[in-house]
This record gives structure tokens, sequence and C-alpha cells, in this order.
């Protein structure tokens, strides 16, 4: 946490872990050593990824991205943005993954509700320095996926989901009484009556 050659995220991360390992409920050694071996894994992953030569690295992006609308592609971008957003790169990728959620008429039902679960895990695996500049963006995506004239309840199942750990990143936007108001309307509206699926994706 104190190291000053350490990037800011990998200190919040490590005061995040340290704080969770003091209130565990179990035994907080044996939590400390797991996530430093997720850390340590997690640094030597990035490094290995890093050291591909960068049209591979590029060619492998483009590839996972457009298979966006096959099952669980999903999360393989998601992995791949947790190794490239923090140094920087794939400058391109949020803007296309909220382009495919907001476009009107130029995305299919699959491909909105594999983007906005994919939005879901990048905010999971992120820390909050590397998406708060883009808090405005992700709202603006979510809150489009719950929508009330929406046709495709999964698409609003995964959107509820994504707001649910996006909550860390859009504090700023939910200090604000406008959004607040939109935000909450939007998910309330996404409640209709007699869709438990749903209301189960708020809660």
């Amino acid at each position: 946490m104190n190291a000053d050659n350490r990037p800011e995220h990998i200190k919040q991360a490590a005061a995040v872990a340290l704080k969770n390992a003091l209130v565990a409920p179990r035994d907080p050694t044996r939590y400390i050593l797991l996530l430093l071996y997720s850390f340590r894994r997690r640094a030597q992953q990035a490094a290995r990824w890093q050291a591909l030569p960068t049209p591979l690295r590029a060619q492998l992006e483009t590839a996972a991205l457009s298979a966006l609308a096959q099952p669980s592609a999903a999360q393989v971008v998601a992995a791949m943005a947790a190794l490239e957003l923090p140094q920087g790169g794939w400058p391109t990728l949020l803007p296309t993954l909220i382009g495919n959620v907001v476009s009107e008429g130029g995305s299919s039902r699959v491909l909105r509700k594999h983007t906005l679960e994919c939005l879901g895990f990048l905010c999971e695996q992120l820390d909050s320095d590397v998406l708060c500049c883009h808090s405005d963006a992700l709202l603006t995506a979510i809150v489009n996926g719950l929508r009330s004239d929406s046709e495709d309840l999964a698409c609003r199942i995964a959107a509820a989901q994504s707001l649910l750990v996006a909550l860390p990143f859009v504090g700023a936007n939910l200090g604000r009484p406008n959004e607040l108001s939109v935000i909450m309307q939007s998910v309330c509206e996404a409640c209709v009556p007699g869709l438990t699926d749903s209301q189960n994706g708020k809660q």
C-alpha cells in the first residue's frame, strides 16, 4: 500500500484486501495469503499478456469482441480487458460495448444481453480508478438496458445485475438528484409485476 513505485490501482486493491482480511469471518491469515497469491497470479498473467506482440494482442481482442454474441464470449472479453485497461490499452473497447447497447436497431437482443453481462464482469474485475471516468457512459448503457419498453427480459436482468456491481463506480452520479431520479425510475419500471426473474435481478 505504501510503495511509491506501485500503480495506484495496485495500492488501492491492497488496501481493500487488508480491510477485507480484518473483517473476514474466518482465519484472516489464510485469507491474506490467498489474496496475495491471487494478486501475484494476476500480475503474472498481465506480464505474459503484455509480452505478446502488440499485433497479436490486437488480433485476439478483435476476435473476442466480434464473437460477443456467442455464449461465454463476455467473460473472455472481460478477462482481456482486465489485463489491458489498467495499462491504458484497448481504448476502443468501452465505446464499442456501450455502442452495442445504446445503438437504436444496430444490435441484436443477444448481443445487447451479452454486452451488458460483459460490462458487469468488467465492473467486478476492475478497480474504480480505471472505470470511474467512464461512469456516465456506463450508466447510460445500463439504464438503456433497463428501459421498461425493452422487449427482452434477459436484457433487463443483465442490466440490473450490471447496475448492482457498477454501484462503486457511479457514486458521483447517484449523488446528483436528477440522475438518481432517472436511475431509480428505470429500476422501478423494470420491476414489472409477475416477472419474477426480473425482480430477482434487482436484489
